[in-house]
């Protein structure tokens, strides 16, 4: 079975998230919604990963997921993270920025897609960016 290739679009001069883009490879890359066109330079577009949440929610690029990591001992860790597409494949960065989870690198979704049921898309980049803001303690 191929995987199912959607797309979706953060448009940039109106901020809003658009999930009815389709992309027209036939006349050149252009990006168009069902009552209008659109300048693909006003749209960030982010291509579905092929996976749904545990609610059954389609995971996106850009997406902020809460996921619950269970190592080689099953020890769990709980862990939020955006989804990025880097050298080919599907990550978890920690933020927009970096892609380290304290020493650790990214989580690499080709080794978790096992444990979907442990990811929830909690939000996105362009409309909940401060859910992966770092918490600072006062003491």
């Amino acid at each position: 079975m191929m995987r199912e290739i959607k797309f979706r679009a953060w448009n940039k001069k109106e901020k809003f998230l658009d999930t009815a883009w389709s992309i027209d490879f036939e006349h050149g890359l252009v990006c168009h919604r069902a009552h209008n066109q659109s300048n693909l330079l006003d749209c960030e577009l982010m291509q579905y990963i092929g996976l749904k949440d545990k609610n059954g929610r389609e995971i996106y690029e850009g997406d902020i997921v809460d996921f619950t990591f269970f190592d080689f001992h099953d020890n769990s860790t709980n862990h939020k993270g955006v989804v990025k597409y880097r050298s080919g494949i599907y990550e978890i960065w920690k933020n927009n920025d970096s892609e380290f989870f304290e020493s650790d690198g990214p989580f690499i979704l080709n080794f978790t897609w096992l444990q979907t049921e442990e990811f929830e898309v909690i939000g996105n980049i362009y409309e909940n960016p401060e859910l992966l803001e770092e918490k600072t303690h006062d003491r």
